[in-house]
């Protein structure tokens, strides 16, 4: 199941379409103030109407968890939603890591880096 239907109704409105057209200029410098509970779906609006990359940052690795989730329900299955995990390096300690994080982390990057402006632009959250 999929809410991306909804999101019509916030990227209509003279408000967000004036925030698509302040992201556009030089040395944006603009804040956007919204309630928890409309966090993804701001988040999937943005990220829709903008067409380019978005990377978006969260105050910790569940909160991460948590908006990767959100968004694919706002955005869909098929959307490059991905998560770029926080990795559990301590300085100096000997220790395998985490190859899952690893891979994750990698995927991500790689998203970003090899989007060519064509299809549905990478959509990352990290903490």
């Amino acid at each position: 199941m999929t809410l991306s239907g909804l999101i019509s109704a916030l990227t209509s409105t003279r408000d967000f379409r004036g925030l698509i057209e302040d992201t556009h200029k030089p040395k944006l410098n603009r804040e956007l103030i919204v309630p928890d509970a409309a966090t993804p779906y701001s988040v999937a609006a943005l990220w829709q109407e903008y067409g380019a990359p978005v990377f978006v940052v969260t105050p910790n690795a569940e909160s991460a968890r948590r908006l990767v989730d959100q968004l694919t329900i706002w955005c869909g299955e098929s959307a490059p939603v991905m998560q770029f995990p926080e990795t559990d390096n301590i300085p100096f300690e000997r220790y395998v890591p985490d190859l899952g994080a690893t891979h994750q982390r990698l995927r991500a990057l790689a998203a970003m880096r090899t989007w060519s402006g064509k299809g549905r632009a990478p959509l990352i959250v990290a903490s």
